[in-house]
C-alpha cells in the first residue's frame, strides 16, 4: 500500500515569521494582518503565534521571555515545543527583512493544504453520491475563491489616477464601469443617495412595521430588474414564499392576500393578474434564503458560494440585524451587535458588493398627548453597537401612519437619509402602498408639519 504523502507546507518559513514577529514589533504586526493560526502547519507554531497575537494586541512587550510567561501562564509551554524550541526560533533570523517572502510561503503552503484536502471532500462526495454535481462544483468553486481572497496590498497614487482613468475611458466610450453604483429605481431616493457602490455597508432602519423589509425588496427588485445582476436575500423574519409573494404582487400591483390569503381564493381576473406578475419577474435573478438562525460566519459561508457562482452578484440583503448571532461570546448585545456589523462591512469590501442591513429600533417617537411623532435620529440606533460607525450609508424608513393613524400620512413614507459617506443627507417622500408592498415615486409635501 502506497504512503500517504504529506500536505504541503515549509516549518522553515513558518519559524522564520515567528523569529521575525519575537525581535520586530513591526514585523509581528505586519505578520497579524497577513497570517491567521489556520495558515501554520505545525501545531506548534499555531500555538505560539496565537500566544504573540494576543500580546500584540494587548500591548504587552514582545520577546523570549514574555513569551515563555504567556505560554507558562496557559499551560501551553509544552504544547509550545518547550524552551529550546523557543529559543531555537529566537535565533532563526537576525532582523524582519525577509518576513514577506516568509509569509508568502507560509500562505501558499496553506492553501495548497486547503485545496488538497477539500478536493478529498469533494471526491468523496463525488463516490457516495450524498450531493449533485451542481453541489460539489458550487462547493470546489467557493474553496478556490476564498483561496483568492487574501488582503490587498497598498495602491499608490500614480496606480490610483490609472484607476480613474480608466474609469473615465469607460463613461465616454459607453462602457460600463466596473465600480458603477447601483440604484434603489426610486429616482427621488437616488437623487440624495447618488446610489449604493460596491464595498459599501447600508443599514435601513426603521420601528417594527414601518415598512422596512418592504422598502427592502423594492430595491432589491428593481435592481434585479433594471441591472440583472443576481441579488441574494437572506430573511431571517420572513419565510420565502412571503418574500416571493412580495415581489409578485408589487410587480402586478395586487393585494398580497390575492396571493397568499388563507380564506382567499382568486378571481379568475385575479389569476390573470398573478399570471402577468409570474411573467414580470420570473427572470429576476434574485435568491432567497430564508434560514432562521444565521451568524455572520454563515452568512459570509453562504455569500461567499454565491459570489463564486455568480461572480457579477450585485448586493445582499440581510433582513434583519437583530435576529441574527455573533460568531464569538459578547459581554453585552451592544458588542455583539457591534462585531456582527463590522463582520459585514468587511464582507461588503471582500466582495465587492453592496451591503444593505435591515436593523429594528424600539425608541418612542411619540409621546402621550402629542399628535405627530419626530423623526428618528442617529441616537436611536445607539443599542445597535458601533454600527452607526460601520455603515457607510443610513437610511431611516419613517411611517407615520403606522403611529398615528392620521388619514393625512396615509400611503406615504418619509425616507431620510440620516448618514452618506461622502454624499449628501436629507429626506424625501415616498409613495407606499402596503396592500402591494410596493413603494413608488415621491409625493410632493408641502406641510413641514409632515
Amino acid at each position: 500500500m502506497a504512503k500517504e504523502r504529506a500536505l504541503p507546507h515549509d516549518v522553515n518559513a513558518e519559524a522564520g515569521v515567528l523569529s521575525a514577529m519575537m525581535i520586530d514589533e513591526e514585523a509581528a504586526g505586519d505578520a497579524i494582518i497577513a497570517l491567521e493560526e489556520k495558515h501554520f502547519f505545525d501545531s506548534r507554531h499555531k500555538i505560539i503565534f496565537t500566544a504573540i497575537k494576543n500580546m500584540y494586541e494587548a500591548g504587552t512587550a514582545i520577546d523570549v521571555i514574555t513569551i515563555m510567561d504567556k505560554l507558562n501562564a496557559l499551560s501551553l509551554m509544552e504544547k509550545a515545543g518547550g524552551k529550546d524550541h523557543l529559543l531555537f526560533l529566537m535565533d532563526m533570523v537576525v532582523s524582519g527583512s525577509h518576513l514577506q517572502s516568509h509569509i508568502t510561503i507560509v500562505r501558499e503552503k496553506y492553501e495548497l493544504r486547503n485545496i488538497i484536502i477539500n478536493s478529498r471532500v469533494a471526491a468523496e462526495s463525488a463516490y457516495d453520491g450524498t450531493k449533485s454535481s451542481t453541489e460539489i462544483k458550487g462547493f470546489v468553486e467557493s474553496v478556490l475563491y476564498d483561496n483568492n481572497s487574501s488582503s490587498r496590498d497598498f495602491v499608490s497614487m500614480q496606480e490610483g489616477i490609472q484607476i480613474l482613468t480608466k474609469s473615465i475611458e469607460d463613461k465616454m466610450l459607453g462602457n460600463k464601469p466596473h465600480r458603477r453604483a447601483l440604484f434603489s429605481g426610486i429616482q427621488s431616493v437616488d437623487d440624495v443617495t447618488g446610489g449604493f457602490r460596491p464595498g459599501q455597508l447600508i443599514v435601513l432602519a426603521g420601528l417594527q412595521s414601518h415598512g422596512k423589509t418592504a422598502y427592502a425588496i423594492t430595491i432589491a427588485a428593481n435592481m434585479a430588474k433594471s441591472y440583472g445582476l443576481p441579488i441574494a436575500i437572506f430573511s431571517l423574519e420572513m419565510d420565502k414564499e412571503e418574500v416571493f409573494t412580495r415581489i409578485v404582487a408589487a410587480a402586478a400591483s395586487i393585494n398580497t392576500n390575492v396571493i397568499d390569503g388563507p380564506d382567499h381564493t382568486p378571481s379568475s381576473g385575479e389569476l390573470d393578474s398573478i399570471m402577468e406578475g409570474f411573467e414580470q419577474v420570473s427572470n429576476y435573478p434574485i435568491y432567497v434564503d430564508d434560514s432562521p438562525f444565521q451568524s455572520s460566519i454563515t452568512i459570509k459561508s453562504k455569500a461567499k458560494r454565491l459570489k463564486a457562482k455568480y461572480p457579477n452578484l450585485g448586493g445582499i440583503f440581510i433582513d434583519y440585524l437583530q435576529l441574527m448571532s455573533s460568531d464569538k461570546k459578547a459581554e453585552s448585545l451592544r458588542v455583539e451587535i457591534g462585531n456582527i456589523s463590522r463582520s459585514l462591512k468587511i464582507l461588503a469590501k471582500e466582495l465587492e458588493v453592496p451591503i444593505f442591513i435591515l436593523s429594528q429600533f424600539k425608541r418612542i417617537l411619540m409621546k402621550p398627548g402629542e399628535t405627530i411623532p419626530r423623526d428618528p435620529v442617529m441616537s436611536d440606533l445607539r443599542e445597535t453597537g458601533a454600527i452607526e460607525s460601520d455603515a457607510d450609508k443610513i437610511i431611516f424608513v419613517h411611517n407615520k401612519y403606522v403611529i398615528t393613524k392620521n388619514p393625512e400620512y396615509k400611503n406615504k413614507v418619509k425616507i431620510i437619509v440620516e448618514k452618506n459617506r461622502g454624499g449628501d443627507i436629507g429626506y424625501v417622500y415616498v409613495g407606499f402602498t402596503p396592500e402591494t408592498t410596493h413603494f413608488f415615486t415621491e409625493v410632493k409635501q408641502n406641510d413641514e408639519r409632515c
